[in-house]
């Protein structure tokens, strides 16, 4: 029996020094540097598509909405919109030496810009060059802007520029980037709102 007394002392000891210390919290990321790496991987993919919806109010526009499918093939983009029934109403083309509009029944239309085409056929100008960016939740770069916001992973929740405020709710992980869902663009007397129902990226 004292042997074991004078023994217990020593396994208690012993067990203490064989327990394993609790891990230590992994440190947090950067935002600046998630902001960074994501940017970089989104600027990479040069092809990509989605499916997606446009509602659009304003004081000097009639209310509408419309689906529709956008796919980029490195600089040269294709958009066609559809009405509810699936039925195409407009197809833009564009890329860096101009743009093309198709509406049913009409001849097609060339610009030097997409911009300056959808300003006669709508009555007001999306801002085409800028939404190539914004659908991706990136920020136009050579666009002077106010100080734009970003979450902790370091997306972008609101955006600043060329007169238009884009706010940014929604995400979707596509090809494990993680791209924009919902989008609502706001202009004096105008706002829109893009859903994305789906992404498809060349990553």
């Amino acid at each position: 029996m004292r042997g074991l007394r004078a023994a217990l002392p020593l396994f208690v000891l012993l067990l203490c020094s064989c327990t394993v210390a609790p891990p230590r919290p992994a440190p947090e990321a950067d935002p600046a540097a998630l902001r960074a790496e994501r940017e970089a991987r989104v600027q990479a993919i040069r092809d990509w598509s989605f499916n997606g919806r446009v509602a659009v109010r304003g004081a000097d526009v009639d209310p509408r909405s419309v689906r529709m499918h956008w796919e980029a093939r490195g600089e040269r983009h294709q958009l066609d919109f559809m009405n509810p029934l699936g039925q195409r109403v407009a197809e833009l083309e564009f890329d860096a030496y101009g743009a093309t509009l198709r509406l049913p029944k009409e001849e097609a239309r060339s610009a030097g810009s997409a911009e300056v085409l959808l300003d006669e056929a709508l009555g007001w100008t999306p801002p085409v060059r800028s939404l190539v960016y914004w659908v991706r939740g990136l920020p136009r770069p050579e666009r002077i802007r106010a100080q734009d916001l970003y979450d902790e992973r370091g997306r972008l929740t609101l955006l600043e520029q060329d007169g238009w405020l884009v706010e940014f709710d929604r995400w979707e992980d596509a090809a494990g980037v993680e791209l924009p869902r919902r989008l609502t663009l706001s202009h004096p007397r105008l706002r829109v709102r893009l859903l994305v129902d789906g992404w498809s990226s060349g990553a």
